[in-house]
């Protein structure tokens, strides 16, 4: 398969794993006992960029060593995808033995499309510490609607306000119903698709709440320079870049 890969066009290469996928069934044993499944090229890229090259893992780190062990852990996961990043929190929680006395996960996905899997991976995950909530829905305002732009690789879609073609009207989740009690987030990730400056925007408590936070920058809708110094203005007191590939910059801050 990687030789086909090698000579077929880049946007075929979408096409191609949609094909194989139904029958090769893809998916890797963690050594916590998590299995990732990758059923599309956009599925493979994040799970190497996660899994393989470690993106995040600076900033999972840090959270955990900030945490109190036999206390609550809670994680928000905005723009989940697959939840492959939340995957890779709990994987970590595993590996270094990390017992806390609950373990609270809220993912919120823009794409309906990514539900399925967003499921297999955490919805129905038996551990007795572990809550899981999954939901469809735009992250940035607290109400109204937008439209998610869905591309062939669903890493890449994008949030705009015209409807076209392959765009669906998304309403957005008002995150103050599941967070807006809490006064302690341990870790929050957020790379929802260019809504960056609308989230900080409106939601600077639940910011101020938050121990460690990972943002994905997107030019020109949300340059790197504004979120942090948005980030910033809510009290941490760190910045550290992940990865910059340019026009987009995944950055992580601690308090």
């Amino acid at each position: 398969m990687s030789h086909i890969a090698a000579i077929l066009p880049r946007q075929m290469k979408p096409w191609l794993w949609r094909k194989l996928s139904d029958h090769m069934q893809l998916q890797y044993r963690l050594p916590s006992g998590l299995r990732a499944r990758i059923a599309s090229y956009s599925d493979w890229c994040m799970y190497n960029d996660i899994f393989v090259a470690g993106e995040y893992d600076k900033a999972i780190e840090a959270a955990l060593k900030s945490a109190k062990p036999g206390k609550t852990f809670r994680v928000v996961d905005l723009g989940a995808n697959v939840g492959f990043f939340t995957m890779r929190v709990l994987d970590l929680i595993a590996r270094h033995e990390i017992k806390f006395d609950r373990i609270e996960c809220l993912l919120v996905e823009a794409s309906a499309r990514l539900h399925p899997s967003l499921h297999k991976h955490l919805g129905s995950m038996d551990r007795k510490e572990l809550t899981t909530k999954i939901v469809i829905g735009l992250v940035g305002l607290k109400t109204g609607d937008a439209q998610l732009v869905l591309k062939t690789s669903e890493c890449m879609n994008e949030v705009t306000k015209q409807p076209g073609k392959r765009s669906n009207r998304v309403p957005y989740y008002n995150l103050d119903e599941t967070l807006g009690d809490l006064t302690e987030i341990s870790l929050l990730k957020c790379d929802i698709e260019g809504s960056e400056l609308d989230f900080l925007d409106t939601y600077p408590q639940l910011l101020r709440n938050t121990q460690v936070a990972v943002f994905e920058f997107h030019d020109p809708v949300c340059p790197a320079s504004l979120g942090i110094l948005k980030v910033m203005k809510a009290g941490f007191v760190s910045s550290h870049i992940l990865l910059d590939q340019g026009n987009a910059k995944t950055v992580f801050f601690t308090r």
